[in-house]
């Protein structure tokens, strides 16, 4: 796609104003003309609030504040408010390289590509985010991937290249789109997938009940559209990840949380695969929190553990 395609980028944020004043400043660089920066404020401190509303505008950012909570809501609102061909997604804890778009761009050539995905990598060395990345993990790799419908369907072949990571928490290597496609702090969409798919699901996502999920869910139903999704690991966003031992334990929670509801979701609708990917996550995560006390690693025991109860719960959050 050439340089001439106008890109909205959307950022939303809630109560994180450091953080999203260092988003905006390295959006603000990004090495690419053609673009809007949008800012959707969840933000609850009238403090807060007016600080981020004069970071936008030292960017020239368009700035709107959403009373109504959630990410799901926020990310909604942007795209409503947006005037771009392709609409952009990072996170207010993001720091984006200058070359993001471009290199994530290049992608939409192929008419087919919905959704455009990239790598995200912490910007920090200490040893708690070496902690995080270990055992959540959000560094999806360096090798360029794309992902199409018939890649959700399980088959022989996955159960085969699945079976050696039975007892271990991290499938990611060998786990099936949409779980693989990438995290919603690095994500680009062509606008039209909106009116085909439909918007992000507000039952999903940070402020509500489930507290993620959200950017898969909509990665899964952009798949069984039938479009392409891509993943370009030469599009990078920058994460702070986690900061305190707490944050760790959260997050894992909430992936086991959100991305079982997100399931629970399409369950209701008669996705038999659904719980068929519920049930085979389900059994793989017992089966590791034994493997792991088993081999006496406590640590990773108790974060698979509470992986397992976040996976239990999220499937009676949505109904």
């Amino acid at each position: 796609m050439t340089s001439d395609v106008f890109v909205s980028i959307v950022v939303c944020t809630r109560n994180r104003h450091e953080d999203l004043a260092r988003c905006l400043k390295a959006l603000s660089k990004i090495d690419y003309v053609r673009r809007e920066i949008l800012v959707i404020d969840n933000s609850t401190n009238p403090s807060t609030v007016a600080l981020n509303a004069k970071s936008s505008a030292a960017i020239s950012a368009r700035y709107f504040y959403e009373p109504r909570r959630g990410l799901s809501v926020a990310r909604n609102r942007g795209i409503t408010e947006t005037k771009g061909q392709l609409i952009a997604f990072t996170d207010d804890d993001c720091v984006p390289d200058n070359q993001w778009l471009k290199k994530a761009l290049k992608n939409f050539n192929d008419l087919d590509v919905a959704c455009c995905t990239g790598r995200t990598v912490s910007f920090m060395s200490d040893s708690l985010s070496a902690t995080f990345e270990k055992y959540y993990g959000f560094d999806r790799g360096s090798t360029r991937q794309t992902f199409q419908q018939e890649g959700t369907k399980l088959n022989l072949g996955f159960l085969v290249k699945a079976l050696p990571y039975a007892r271990q928490r991290r499938i990611t290597q060998v786990a099936p789109p949409p779980f693989s496609v990438g995290l919603g702090n690095n994500m680009i969409f062509k606008r039209e997938v909106f009116n085909a798919v439909g918007y992000f699901d507000e039952r999903l996502g940070a402020g509500t009940p489930t507290e993620a999920g959200d950017e898969t869910d909509i990665f899964y139903r952009i798949l069984k559209a039938g479009k392409k999704i891509v993943y370009e690991p030469e599009a990078i966003v920058f994460h702070k990840h986690r900061q305190t031992y707490a944050g760790l334990v959260k997050a894992v929670y909430v992936c086991g949380l959100g991305v079982s509801a997100f399931l629970r979701k399409h369950v209701n609708f008669g996705d038999i695969q659904a719980a068929v990917f519920y049930i085979g996550r389900l059994v793989n995560l017992m089966f590791a929190v034994n493997s792991y006390k088993r081999k006496r690693e406590k640590e990773i025991a108790y974060l698979t553990f509470v992986e397992l109860k976040g996976w239990i719960r999220g499937f009676l959050e949505y109904w």
